[in-house]
Formats: C-alpha cells, structure tokens, sequence
C-alpha cells in the first residue's frame, strides 16, 4: 500500500486564471500509474 500512495502521490491538477478565463489540466499519468487508477476504481471481485 506504502508503494501505490508514492506513486500516486505526485499526480496533480493544475487550475490556471487568466484574463477571466480558468482551465484545469489533468497530470500526465504513466501506463503504470493508470493500471493503479484502474485497479481502484473497478475492483474486480474473485472469490
């Protein structure tokens, strides 16, 4: 679990004002990383 919030740890967001204007931009995530996403958002259930 140590490992998975080290990795995850460095993706962020970024939200920008300018003139009025705001724009969020999603982090570039790795294949690996996205794998982990994945893996938390849609856990498959084995028994």
């Amino acid at each position: 679990m140590r490992n998975v919030i080290r990795q995850l740890r460095p993706l962020r967001s970024a939200t920008i004002a300018i003139n009025g204007t705001t724009q969020t931009f999603a982090p570039d995530i790795a294949a690996e990383q996205q794998a982990i996403l994945d893996a938390i958002r849609n856990p498959k259930l084995t028994h």
